[in-house]
């Protein structure tokens, strides 16, 4: 035990010395390193070369945009996203992506993986002129028939999903059912869905995330008044009450699309998207209920930061990623109090670059997924890989005793 506690001491010590030499040691003597990879630097100074690995997923002649990703706990890869009026689907089995397969017609697709490995999708439809959020399962060769979650009197929008340990299924979206956006929340019993609106949740685009614990903790957009700006708000459920809402952006900028993710210590995660004078910008802030960091941007650079996605990976460590006109990049860091690292390029693309989504693997890898524009009418999802942070070498570690 005294010498695994050392093993992390010193790697937490050479994460430190990266960060203030911008990521850039490697020490082979230690049994982790950082991860490299020989792709070409873009022209931003302030970021790191572009994840080497990646794959096109969907080359096809309509246009592919608004990926959702998971990993399974066998590192499978699933990847679900828009074309046209339909969902489609591919998955990485080890070896190879599967042939797209069309799911059925939607659009804002969410995806996440139970811990027996199974997909779970949510998405909206349009049926007889009224927007339900709708439920379907992978079961290994094909997806359920679809099952309706929301079954509200109004229009439902802009689902997420997050699964808790006992494999139970949380669903959160935007209703407008009372006449005003409210943030709803749903979850199967094993036989049907229950739902109802979350308590003083008032607004939109919401996202959800389950901690160890299995608190659920979710956050919105909404503002007092029109002439006010967006906040985000967060709450959490114990299964039985719902906290108070929160104002974790607390500005005078309008704040909106926030994601939350969840760290095994039970440190919640938050960003979002803030206009600050004339840049979009991305901040965020950690913590616990009523016990908040402060408001820190996390974009770098002088290119607009849009649509902040954030995962956790098997290290517990915090990964960001976002849209930057025509590149994606991505920063993470130990969790609070420590730093962010140096921001690192995904990919980039003059034409068009945009969507991008994050999920961890069970190695502690990061997985994204996106959308290119390869033509002038048309868009494609791509896939890349980029190594745990710290890769295991087989090598006797000389600094061990």
């Amino acid at each position: 035990m005294a010498k695994r506690t050392r093993l992390w001491l010193r790697v937490i010590l050479l994460a430190g010395v990266v960060w203030l030499l911008g990521g850039s040691l490697l020490l082979s003597a230690n049994p982790y390193k950082l991860a490299t990879n020989n792709a070409r630097t873009i022209t931003d100074t302030l970021l790191d070369p572009c994840w080497g690995e990646r794959h096109i997923v969907a080359t096809t002649a309509e246009n592919s945009r608004l990926p959702t990703i998971a990993v399974g706990p066998t590192d499978h890869v699933h990847i679900v996203w828009e074309e046209g009026r339909y969902l489609f689907h591919s998955y990485w089995n080890g070896n190879k992506w599967s042939i797209p397969w069309r799911v059925t017609i939607g659009e804002q697709p969410k995806l996440a993986i139970d811990r027996n490995g199974t997909p779970h999708l949510v998405f909206v439809n349009e049926f007889r002129g009224k927007y339900e959020v709708y439920y379907c399962q992978w079961t290994g060769t094909t997806w359920s028939l679809p099952r309706n979650v929301s079954s509200t009197s109004g229009v439902s929008a802009i689902p997420d999903i997050a699964i808790d340990s006992r494999n139970t299924l949380h669903v959160v979206w935007t209703d407008n059912s009372p006449g005003y956006n409210v943030i709803y929340h749903g979850f199967w019993t094993g036989t049907f869905w229950i739902n109802r609106p979350i308590p003083h949740a008032r607004g939109s685009v919401p996202a959800i995330a389950i901690g160890d614990d299995d608190l659920l903790h979710v956050v919105w957009q909404d503002r007092n008044t029109i002439f006010d700006p967006y906040e985000i708000y967060h709450v959490q459920w114990d299964g039985v009450d719902w906290s108070l809402p929160e104002n974790l952006s607390d500005s005078d900028n309008h704040s909106t699309i926030p994601d939350v993710q969840v760290t095994p210590n039970g440190i919640t995660h938050v960003t979002w998207e803030e206009r600050v004078g004339d840049q979009e910008q991305i901040y965020y802030c950690g913590g616990t209920s009523f016990l908040w960091s402060i408001q820190e941007a996390v974009s770098t650079g002088s290119a607009n930061a849009y649509l902040p996605t954030m995962a956790v990976d098997a290290f517990g460590f915090v990964h960001l990623a976002w849209d930057a006109s025509d590149y994606l990049a991505h920063r993470w860091h130990l969790g609070l109090p420590y730093p962010w690292m140096r921001t690192q390029c995904i990919a980039e693309n003059a034409q068009g670059i945009a969507d991008v989504a994050l999920a961890a693997g069970p190695d502690g890898s990061i997985h994204a997924a996106w959308a290119e524009r390869v033509s002038e009418s048309n868009w494609d999802i791509v896939y890349g890989r980029q190594p745990s942070v710290f890769q295991h070498q087989r090598q006797i570690p000389l600094l061990l005793r």
